[in-house]
């Protein structure tokens, strides 16, 4: 075995270091360990292109033939990394943007020293251009860092809509096949005419228009949220409006019934002392019917009374019934939109599913408590029929198997507080556990 072979192909796979970096770049926040993770991959890629190198040299091979193959197995460990975190969607988007960014490396390294690469014989090649590779990933890398990893980190943080994220990964898959299928064979045919030119300008081009796409992305994907925030926040006060009318309601009754006890005390009376007790009985009937449904104050925190109260009658007209345990304070400013936000989606899948069970099974039951001055629990569990749907090692709930809005929604607000949140089926009831830290 030629040692220089055996370097050169090695060098050829060395550009899995910088791609590496970059899919870790957008995601470092959300490992528990990231050096030990930044080690880990290190030398799996190290042990990887070692192999692979010393399977291409033995057989003189294209090492096309085997980083294929290398990438596929690394991602399959990537996304095993993340699957409690992230998507599939998003982590296929993430690995595939590197990987983009790589191949736009490779094919510009081979353009830049193809006067090099056209009197060399061999398969591999030179490492002069692997180290050219080297160095744009290492640049790219940096520019990326800099520039793109805080746009994508609010991507897969905040934008949780997982039929968007299905279809969106396959643009930087379909591109880097692309780069990879139009790296030429032949070094020569850079060196015709003006084709050395264009192609270094075509590969600047693609450089910033990947920037470019990144960034609109993101200022959509930004304004999208905004949009939807607002029109939850809207929704929100709505409810609070609508609870504020009914407790109106309540009070003008309640100064009504106070205005009007003495009169109906003088008549109870009057009926008592005169032994009318059929006359009694039905006044006394018409009287309770009048004084109507007592009010329920389920929280001291308005905006989530509001929403319990909401959700309660809407869970009361489809036959359900709620069991409330709120134990909030009046204030909370800095977690009450989202909390609001989280205990609305999970208690309305919860009523959803309950409503398709028979009467007698039709409980929900919900729990939110504040545990400590900074954390927040939150617990809502229904019994189910028994049928759940998973996607990407999630779970769904039918009423939103094909947004992911719901639970993956619930989850990027876990995410946003440093939290957790937990999903557990078990005897058929559905349980879903939260923790903010705020």
């Amino acid at each position: 075995m030629r040692i220089e072979i055996f370097i050169r192909y090695f060098l050829d796979f060395a550009s899995l270091y910088p791609a590496a970096a970059m899919c870790f770049a957008p995601i470092i926040r959300m490992l528990e360990k990231p050096f030990t993770a930044a080690v880990s991959a290190f030398a799996a890629i190290s042990a990887v292109s070692a192999a692979s190198a010393l399977i291409c040299t033995v057989f003189s091979l294209d090492s096309n033939l085997l980083l294929i193959p290398t990438a596929v197995l690394f991602f399959v460990l990537y996304y095993l990394r993340l699957k409690d975190r992230i998507s599939l969607g998003k982590t296929a988007f993430v690995f595939f943007t590197a990987s983009l960014l790589m191949s736009v490396c490779v094919m510009l390294s081979v353009i830049l020293n193809a006067a090099a690469e056209v009197d060399d014989p061999e398969t591999v090649c030179l490492a002069s251009t692997s180290l050219i590779c080297l160095v744009c990933g290492a640049a790219v890398c940096a520019v990326y860092c800099a520039v793109a990893v805080r746009w994508v980190r609010w991507l897969i943080e905040k934008f949780c809509y997982e039929h968007i994220w299905r279809v969106v990964w396959v643009i930087p898959m379909g591109f880097t096949l692309l780069y990879i299928m139009i790296v030429p064979s032949d070094p020569a045919t850079i060196l015709v005419n003006r084709v050395f030119r264009i192609s270094v300008v075509l590969a600047g081009i693609s450089f910033g228009a990947f920037f470019f796409s990144i960034f609109l992305f993101y200022r959509i994907a930004r304004e999208f949220v905004r949009n939807i925030s607002l029109e939850r926040e809207n929704r929100l006060l709505a409810i609070e409006s609508r609870r504020y009318e009914q407790l109106r309601g309540y009070m003008e009754r309640s100064r009504q019934q106070r205005h009007d006890f003495r009169q109906h005390i003088r008549v109870i009376s009057g009926l008592a002392g005169s032994d009318r007790t059929e006359d009694l009985r039905q006044y006394i009937s018409r009287y309770e019917k009048e004084l109507g449904d007592e009010r329920t104050m389920f929280c001291a925190n308005a905006a989530v009374d509001a929403i319990a109260g909401y959700y309660d009658l809407s869970a009361r007209e489809s036959g359900a019934k709620i069991a409330w345990r709120l134990m909030l304070p009046q204030e909370l400013p800095d977690v009450q939109s989202d909390l609001c936000m989280t205990l609305g989606n999970l208690v309305e899948n919860a009523v959803t599913a309950v409503c398709k069970l028979p009467p007698v099974q039709r409980t929900v039951t919900v729990i939110c408590r504040q545990i400590s001055p900074a954390m927040i629990g939150i617990v809502v569990e229904n019994p189910y029929n028994g049928e759940i749907n998973r996607r990407s090692g999630g779970i769904f709930s039918d009423k939103i198997k094909d947004t992911g809005i719901g639970l993956a929604s619930v989850r990027s607000v876990a995410n946003k507080y440093h939290g957790q949140m937990t999903v557990e089926t078990e005897n058929n009831i559905f349980r879903v556990s939260i923790l903010l830290n705020i």
